[in-house]
């Protein structure tokens, strides 16, 4: 047995059969929607481990679970921001 962190991608079957799949090489790894709070992952944004926190509603969770989706938007947004600025000279 590998010992890896899991890079989970929601499959849906049906709106009442949703799994999680892992999309490493070589993994077969599938768990049950309601198992998937409080498990470790890999942001599909950064790439790096986190944990999916236990509170989450796992029917609304992404189909690539995602640690900082919001804090990528917000980079983006505060260069655009940034070079609005630049062109008006301040």
């Amino acid at each position: 047995m590998t010992d890896h962190i899991h890079k989970y991608y929601k499959v849906t079957q049906s709106p009442s059969w949703i799994i999680f799949r892992c999309v490493l090489s070589d993994c077969a790894h599938y768990i049950n929607e309601k198992l998937i709070a409080g498990r470790k992952s890999i942001c599909w944004v950064c790439n790096k481990p986190f944990t999916i926190p236990s509170t989450v509603n796992y029917k609304r969770l992404a189909k690539k679970p995602a640690c900082c989706r919001g804090e990528k938007k917000k980079v983006k947004e505060d260069k655009e921001l940034d070079g609005l600025l630049k062109d008006i000279g301040l």
